[in-house]
């Protein structure tokens, strides 16, 4: 059966390449349908909340538009999933960005996870976005502040004393 998905480009940027598509497309199965949208108005990359809320305004007239065009799912394409949840509110398809699937994945994979990122000024974002895990999950982002060893060392399990 033949998924059709709107892969939607939250940035103004020439950033989608070929090798992305490519890349995207060894995970889908082979008879879904791709098609790629980018908005004509904000920021050529997000990289804050202000990027985030000058993107909203035209993913949500993308996300209508490619509900109307058939669209059965729609992908908006940046980690940060900026307006995802307002595209959720405002369209009757499922809605999902980079962030809260890649997040829900490796928490079932991993007791805890760290998040890297390739800008300093895109932590304050990521760390907002794993506030809400961290509410479910406890340990996202969980990092020794010092190199010293502990003053209080954990027993080892029974079967691995001597």
């Amino acid at each position: 059966m033949s998924v059709k998905i709107l892969n939607l480009l939250p940035v103004t940027g020439d950033v989608f390449t070929p090798e992305m598509f490519k890349y995207m497309r060894k995970y889908l199965e082979p008879d879904t349908e791709v098609q790629t949208y980018q908005i004509t108005s904000g920021p050529p990359s997000i990289e804050c909340e202000y990027d985030e809320a000058l993107a909203a305004p035209d993913v949500l007239r993308l996300a209508k538009q490619g509900e109307e065009d058939g669209f059965q799912a729609i992908f908006i394409n940046c980690f940060g999933d900026p307006a995802v949840k307002a595209a959720r509110e405002y369209v009757d398809i499922p809605v999902f960005g980079g962030f809260e699937p890649a997040t829900h994945i490796a928490l079932g994979l991993a007791d805890s996870i760290s998040i890297v990122t390739v800008l300093p000024n895109v932590v304050p974002n990521v760390e907002g976005r794993c506030s809400f895990f961290s509410k479910k999950y406890k340990n996202i982002n969980n990092r020794s502040v010092s190199d010293s060893e502990p003053k209080h060392q954990a027993r080892k399990p029974a079967h691995r004393r001597q």
